[in-house]
């Protein structure tokens, strides 16, 4: 039994294009662009449906209808368009899909985490209305928080449990060590999260497959033909990976607090895990603007070392260390500059044959093979 979770909030501002620079003045804004999309979508959620009916073993088509819906920010009274309920479906029709296993995982750990959250909130509330001599709604809200914990504790016991269901369908992938880290970080069990950490630094990568994703998209797209531009917008778009919130800014605020206490080993073990982390997201890079995310965080923990080797005055370290941010942050200017090469939405087929190469072929291919 799938727990359903509440639908999404706006997506739109989660949403790192990383499949172009190209908006100009000249071309139609990105912001346009996925509203028209969504407006596109939202005509067709019957076709959608009928798709399903169609082809009812294919957990692919469901996991692309989810993402689409996320990517427009949901589609309003519409309550066949729920991405949360596309994931799980996707799920219950290949359970061992690792597609459908990571995209689902990282919806739920989400949304799930967001809930531990407002309960922790909520549960600091008493203390600022006793503070203010509200005594009586202080004992209000505990009560309520009080009743609420056990299904909220099922729900986190459920999920983690999924996570290591995951982690056996899924074994190179640290993906869903790290939400359960996420999870432990937001729930306040930070020994809990650092192993989970530990253990996935040890596996090969951390990958929401998006090759696999983008093919899913494509295959819903032509099935349901989908008019152009939008089309292009999401075969050439994809959200952040988002792992320096998700887990990242939790390890260098932990490395500090040991540099703080002149505890330099464990500050440099916590900020070495977030450019192994960083490492590992390269092998998800398909598109030029993963990639650049990827240099980034590597760049936040690597600053950071670099700081500690200042303070510690390791003078090797801090040159290799230097020697690594140069090269990222060159790296980094050649991918910006190479995205600037992306078709605009001026010429319709030929921004449709550049996404259709992409899908096939990766953006840094694609864009390095053009003029």
């Amino acid at each position: 039994m799938f727990y359903h979770l509440e639908k999404s909030h706006s997506f739109f501002l989660a949403i790192i294009l990383i499949s172009f620079v190209g908006c100009s003045n000249r071309e139609q804004s990105t912001r346009d662009i996925v509203v028209s999309a969504g407006q596109e979508l939202s005509q067709k959620v019957d076709e959608i449906s009928n798709t399903f009916i169609k082809y009812p073993k294919e957990g692919r088509l469901h996991l692309a209808a989810a993402d689409s819906y996320r990517m427009v920010g949901g589609i309003p009274n519409e309550p066949r368009a729920h991405s949360g309920k596309e994931y799980e479906i996707a799920v219950q029709l290949e359970p061992k899909n690792r597609l459908a296993r990571a995209l689902w995982m990282k919806y739920a750990a989400e949304r799930h985490t967001g809930a531990i959250a407002r309960y922790y909130r909520n549960m600091e509330e008493p203390k600022k209305r006793e503070e203010s001599g509200g005594k009586v709604g202080a004992a209000n809200i505990r009560k309520r928080g009080a009743s609420r914990k056990p299904e909220l504790d099922k729900k986190t016991h459920y999920f983690l449990e999924e996570l290591n269901k995951s982690q056996d369908i899924d074994p190179d992938n640290a993906l869903y060590n790290y939400l359960s880290a996420f999870i432990y970080f937001v729930g306040r069990e930070r020994e809990k999260a650092i192993d989970e950490i530990e253990r996935g630094l040890k596996k090969k990568y951390v990958s929401l497959y998006t090759k696999e994703r983008i093919e899913a998209r494509q295959r819903l797209l032509d099935e349901i033909d989908f008019p152009s531009p939008e089309r292009e917008l999401f075969l050439t778009t994809s959200s952040s990976f988002g792992m320096r919130g998700l887990i990242c800014k939790d390890l260098v605020e932990m490395g500090k607090e040991w540099q703080k206490n002149n505890k330099f080993n464990e500050a440099e073990k916590f900020y070495s895990m977030v450019v192994r982390i960083a490492e590992q997201t390269k092998e998800d890079n398909f598109f030029v603007g993963q990639e650049i995310l990827s240099w980034d965080l590597s760049k936040y923990g690597l600053q950071h070392l670099k700081e500690l080797y200042d303070l510690t005055k390791e003078d090797q370290k801090r040159n290799e260390v230097m020697d690594r941010l140069e090269k990222a942050e060159s790296r980094m200017e050649y991918l910006y500059n190479l995205w600037k090469k992306a078709p605009s939405y001026d010429n319709i087929p030929q921004k449709q044959s550049y996404a259709n190469e992409v899908v096939k072929k990766g953006q840094l291919e694609v864009l390095e093979s053009l003029p």
